[in-house]
């Protein structure tokens, strides 16, 4: 073999390896690109509530993951805890746990777990995760902590209906929350909303409103008051004297009986006998019609 054959040789040689070699970066980058992890951008919770942070492979996939790191981004990058194939789990932050997902052969993917979550929990939380032959992919997580559980209702806390009428109560709070409406500890509705239709005297009462959020939970109450009809008469005694004029009898479940000084009033329901007594004499009382007169018994 001649110089410049061996020397054409050795060169093909070179240019094959470098070729392979390309080959095998543009696989691999490929590779990286292609090994996407399922992974909430933004998370939001609430003050004591648990939050699971999900770091997984989508669908089906050849890749073998290596080890899984979770780390904290503050003012500088905070390391929580290291999951290894071959070592196992290493947890460096004492409020959290990490939760590997596999099925019955190969590790899909991790959960990070915080346990009653405080404001100061809030920021972006970063997972790292090791792969085989694809390399490494890191995705972020922003954790934003409300304060508590905020109801936001059409009314405040006390509702004055009418006898007959309709009632509806419509609360609002953070999605996914769990309503429950229950009166005397009866449940009513597990919606938003609270309706009563008809309302009568014995719909009078407290109605409380449990909203679940994770491990926080909430009450709100509202006392829902039945009026009754108000109408005016005049009052006229047996002897032709009017005693009063004009006076409002307004109807309820426990009619009461009161005397003035100088006069007469009465409360009671419409079209119902009822007595009074007044300066020692008894009085027999009847509503008619447009008027009311009394008559010494």
């Amino acid at each position: 073999m001649s110089l410049g054959t061996s020397k054409m040789t050795g060169n093909m040689l070179e240019v094959l390896r470098m070729v392979l070699t390309l080959l095998l970066l543009a696989s691999i980058r490929q590779g990286i690109q292609g090994a996407e992890l399922f992974h909430y951008e933004k998370m939001e919770a609430v003050v004591g509530q648990n939050v699971s942070l999900p770091c997984t492979v989508k669908g089906p996939t050849n890749i073998k993951i290596v080890s899984i790191e979770w780390s904290k981004e503050t003012n500088e990058t905070t390391k929580l805890c290291v999951y290894s194939q071959f070592y196992g789990i290493l947890l460096i932050w004492k409020n959290i746990t990490i939760q590997i997902e596999n099925n019955s052969v190969d590790v899909l993917g991790s959960h990070l777990k915080l346990s009653d979550v405080k404001k100061s929990d809030e920021g972006i939380y970063v997972c790292d995760t090791a792969t085989f032959p694809d390399g490494s992919k890191k995705v972020k997580t922003q954790l934003i902590i409300k304060d508590d559980i905020k109801i936001t209702c059409d009314v405040n806390g006390t509702v004055e209906v009418q006898n007959g009428e309709n009632v509806t109560i419509h609360c609002t709070s953070f999605p996914n929350a769990e309503y429950r409406w229950t009166k005397n500890d009866e449940l009513l509705s597990e919606t938003e909303s609270l309706e009563l239709g008809r309302v009568t005297d014995a719909d009078a009462g407290v109605y409380t409103l449990t909203v679940n959020r994770g491990s926080k939970r909430v009450h709100e109450e509202f006392v829902v008051t039945v009026l009754t009809t108000t109408t005016s008469l005049k009052t006229v005694s047996s002897w032709g004297m009017t005693v009063s004029a004009d006076i409002g009898l307004t109807t309820s479940a426990t009619p009461e009986l009161s005397t003035p000084n100088n006069g007469i009033t009465t409360t009671g329901w419409i079209y119902h006998l009822l007595s009074i007594s007044t300066f020692s004499q008894v009085y027999s009382c009847k509503i008619e019609q447009d008027y009311n007169r009394a008559e010494q018994m």
